[in-house]
């Protein structure tokens, strides 16, 4: 849908545009020239007009605009990553999430035991952008396992979108093995920050977790006596 050109413009039509319900709130004013406009107290009707500060005309600033389609980019190579968000793009959701650590198992021949490296660190967030921005992000990979040892630790994950976002998960640490009745530790998992909603331990994702969970839900994830599981960045825009 696009908003229309010209003629008159309801709020409601702008919330149908962004996804939201007709009943969600702005703050309505006249400015000195009586002419209608109002100053939103959601972010994305300021990011959908392109208007980042002061009163917004209604509905001069809003014809013709329209709510960009959702692009997702997932990045799984491990190592640096980097591309660039087209100007237009106002929203950006994205999640980060570490490698897991490497297991430790007992019996080297047979690799018993079950020792598992901890889930790698997770964050999630929505940003807002006012201009075609670089992306570059780091993917850690999975720590190696070992045998009657530590696990290696997994990588850490890393996101900067311009100069604005910077978000890190690191990885999580090795299990390991000491010799006793308990032998098997599970590693200890990675930590996160920068995110703006959630910043925690992967094993932990909370049940407001994006839509696209399910394209992660294999990474970062600690395996028993294998190897950890690579990180994975992913970035959503509209």
């Amino acid at each position: 849908m696009v908003l229309r050109p010209s003629g008159s413009m309801s709020m409601g039509d702008i919330n149908v545009e962004l996804g939201l319900t007709r009943t969600a709130q702005r703050t309505l004013g006249c400015n000195s020239n009586n002419v209608t406009s109002f100053t939103p107290n959601n972010t994305s009707t300021r990011y959908l007009d392109g208007k980042f500060s002061g009163p917004i005309r209604l509905a001069a600033d809003s014809y013709n605009q329209q709510r960009a389609t959702v692009s997702t980019i997932a990045l799984t190579s491990i190592g640096y990553n980097s591309f660039n968000i087209p100007a237009g793009s106002r929203t950006v959701n994205v999640v980060v999430v570490g490698g897991a650590g490497g297991g430790a198992f007992v019996t080297c021949c047979t690799n018993a035991g079950n020792s598992p490296g901890g889930y790698g660190g997770y964050a999630e967030g929505t940003f807002f952008i006012q201009s075609a921005s670089a992306v570059g992000a780091v993917v850690g990979g999975g720590g190696a396992s070992a045998c009657r040892n530590v696990g290696s630790g997994g990588g850490t994950s890393t996101l900067n979108i311009g100069s604005n976002v910077a978000i890190t998960a690191t990885g999580g640490g090795g299990g390991y093995f000491v010799y006793g009745p308990n032998y098997g530790h599970i590693g200890s998992p990675g930590s996160a920050s920068g995110g703006n909603i959630y910043n925690g331990d992967r094993g932990s994702i909370p049940s407001f977790a994006f839509s696209f969970e399910n394209s992660y839900s294999g990474y970062g994830v600690g395996n028993g006596y294998s190897a950890g599981a690579q990180g994975i960045v992913i970035v959503s825009y509209y």
